[in-house]
């Protein structure tokens, strides 16, 4: 009998909103049932939608702020935890939901250890990303 991957979604939550993070997540919880656990990222002073769906779907929410303009803080703590989850064996199955692209060298990477990246975002992901990835959820396509 052949058990169901682990399944982690991590969000790059200065990248989307709360709403749309919350139907991404009944859209992954549809398709991927075993999905272990859910992590969003970003800094949540003033975005108190993020605690009621911190809630409802089990979010853990990872407090990032930004110490300078411009930088990629949220981004980083992101591939940083997710690379340390998975050389720990904690998921088979690694989905971003973020619309930049700027997670194509975590894909890589976790395709480099044998395992699946899955893309969640917005059409205006950049086509290398979406590529890259083993499959890639449009939100407009599946929001109705």
């Amino acid at each position: 009998m052949e058990s169901s991957p682990k399944v982690a979604m991590y969000i790059d939550g200065d990248n989307v909103s709360a709403k749309m993070a919350s139907q991404a997540i009944d859209i992954v919880k549809e398709k991927y049932p075993s999905l272990k656990f859910i992590k969003a990222y970003g800094n949540w002073a003033g975005k108190g939608a993020w605690k009621g769906l911190s809630l409802s779907h089990g979010l853990n929410l990872v407090q990032r702020f930004s110490h300078s303009k411009g930088k990629n803080a949220t981004d980083i703590a992101l591939a940083v935890d997710a690379t340390c989850d998975i050389s720990n064996h904690a998921f088979d199955v690694l989905i971003v939901m973020s619309s930049d692209g700027d997670f194509l060298p975590l894909v890589q990477y976790v395709q480099q250890l044998g395992k699946v990246a899955v893309g969640i975002g917005e059409r205006k992901t950049p086509a290398a990303y979406t590529g890259l990835c083993n499959d890639f959820i449009f939100l407009e396509n599946n929001i109705h």
